[in-house]
């Protein structure tokens, strides 16, 4: 399938490369299991915010290949960055989360992904993540944080454990900076588990459905794919169109 991908998109822009290098620059775990990494192009490459690229990690796992989406806004010269949480049985994931090392050479993909900023659309966006499927959502994030005049912008952030909301400290510092921004996290786990806990409690997808009409936004959704099925489902019986749903 990645193959196929690949050559995809190859073919579609004879003007850029079969695939990217990267040297990786710095690696930093958020929690046990989850790795924010940083990466320099070889070459430059043209994304869209929330768009996802095939990476192989060719000195631990030769030949093997998997979907990663920048989260970081295109333009920000060759410099990428990705969230990485290691999966049950996933020896790339494994691979890159506890064992990346600066100077390490990645090979990247063709950008692909139909996850995209609508830059026509004026609409104000919903963006909803479940754990590392917070990635695209903050490029497009910083993509609408440029823009002379950002619309309105609810995201909500949820995960198993307080542990996983990785990226939270970022979030409630761009909360404060942006007055446009507004954003609600929680987590699946029981209170009684979660002593201390400030957040909302239950399915982030069930969060963010009682939280608002969103009939008017565009919205981007990205997560496991049984979180992405149930958002599509709520936020259709919510009304939202489906044209305005992006996953």
């Amino acid at each position: 399938l990645i193959a196929e991908v690949m050559k995809a998109g190859a073919d579609k822009d004879s003007s850029s490369p079969p695939w990217w290098e990267a040297v990786v620059t710095s690696r930093e775990m958020r929690g046990p299991d989850i790795a924010v990494i940083r990466i320099r192009l070889m070459q430059p490459m043209e994304y869209l915010p929330g768009q996802s690229v095939a990476v192989q990690f060719p000195r631990r796992v030769p030949r093997t290949w998997r979907f990663y989406s920048p989260a970081n806004a295109p333009g920000k010269g060759n410099s990428v960055t990705f969230h990485v949480k290691v999966e049950d049985g996933g020896a790339l994931s494994t691979a890159l989360a506890l064992h990346a090392s600066p100077s390490d050479v990645l090979r990247l993909g063709p950008p692909v992904g139909s996850l995209q900023l609508d830059e026509t659309s004026g609409r104000d966006i919903l963006l909803v993540a479940g754990s590392t499927g917070l990635a695209p959502l903050l490029s497009i994030l910083e993509t609408v944080a440029s823009r002379p005049s950002p619309p309105a912008v609810d995201l909500f952030f949820g995960a198993k454990v307080p542990g996983d909301l990785y990226e939270l400290p970022l979030l409630e510092k761009l909360e404060t900076q942006y007055d446009w921004l507004t954003v609600v996290h929680a987590v699946t786990a029981d209170k009684e588990e979660t002593p201390g806990y400030a957040g909302e409690h239950g399915s982030i997808v069930d969060v963010a459905a009682g939280r608002g009409d969103w009939q008017d936004r565009d919205a981007y959704v990205c997560g496991s794919t049984p979180m992405v099925r149930a958002a599509k489902n709520r936020l259709a019986a919510l009304g939202i169109p489906g044209e305005q749903v992006h996953t």
